[in-house]
């Protein structure tokens, strides 16, 4: 037997579990995404449940991560809701060295205002539907739209889009950048559009308005939990709803927006998040 079947916690943040008995086991949910969207993830429901079983405490991400997992699996334990925290880089945003990352940046061609979106682009992503409303828009000439994310090539679909509207070089795809980088990326965005269909959290969301940036995302459950009242909702399935949503960050006065963006990032602190897992720890073990 390995020496860390005799730990005395075990906390599993990706759907692993020990087999022995002899250790509490923590188990960490962040979405219920296998359940909502069961073609893409058929594997992980089982896994999930697997965890929740052998776990002496569960913990989940958001409020609305807790109900989703009270609906669709069999939960006995007690869950404690803990936020994930921001990296204080972000709250000093103003500090980078931006000119030696716009010179980095270059390779990009981001040569114009810009409009972003962080994160995966396929699946629940809901990437096209930005796409789209980008397209439909008109804007490309005055405002290009940045992806940030792990996947550096256009899918057929999204190919169709940009060569029927001729935006040409107007959509850039970064592939993964530093975080000094994504900082500066969020700071010079005239707005940042999150367009997902559902999410466990949601963290870019939080942290551009860390950075100061005008913030618009799909109006469900867990963005009007983290976000409240700072960004512009949209119906992420409705085209013209995002249209909207982006004209009026482009063209209204958001300074105070803003503002309250900064101030509410303030609250997603990995300090907070510490003590709180701190105290899931003391319980399990007393």
């Amino acid at each position: 037997m390995s020496s860390i079947e005799y730990c005395n916690i075990f906390h599993s943040t990706k759907y692993t579990f020990l087999q022995s008995a002899k250790s509490q086991q923590v188990v960490t949910v962040h979405d219920t995404i296998p359940n909502i969207f069961p073609q893409y993830f058929p594997e992980f429901k089982d896994k999930i449940q697997k965890c929740i079983d052998r776990a002496s405490h569960i913990v989940a991400i958001t409020e609305n991560t807790k109900r989703d997992l009270l609906k669709y699996y069999k939960v006995n334990q007690e869950i404690t809701v803990i936020y994930h925290g921001l990296d204080d880089c972000f709250h000093r945003s103003h500090l980078i060295d931006r000119t030696t990352i716009k010179a980095n940046l270059k390779i990009y061609k981001i040569d114009k205002p810009l409009i972003l979106f962080v994160g995966g682009r396929r699946l629940y992503k809901n990437f096209i539907s930005l796409l789209k409303a980008y397209a439909n828009l008109g804007i490309s000439k005055d405002f290009d739209l940045v992806v940030v994310g792990s996947e550096k090539k256009f899918y057929p679909d999204e190919e169709f889009i940009i060569s029927k509207f001729n935006l040409g070089e107007q959509v850039k795809l970064t592939g993964y950048v530093n975080l000094e980088e994504l900082i500066y990326l969020y700071r010079t965005a005239n707005a940042f559009i999150f367009s997902s269909l559902y999410e466990g959290f949601g963290l870019p969301l939080i942290e551009a308005m860390a950075c100061g940036t005008p913030t618009a995302c799909s109006d469900i459950a867990v963005f009007r939990e983290i976000g409240g009242e700072i960004p512009v909702y949209f119906d992420p399935c409705n085209i013209e709803a995002i249209m909207t949503a982006i004209k009026s960050l482009l063209e209204s006065d958001i300074n105070s927006r803003i503002a309250r963006g900064k101030e509410h990032s303030l609250d997603f602190k990995w300090s907070q998040s510490t003590e709180k897992l701190v105290k899931v720890y003391q319980k399990v073990i007393s």
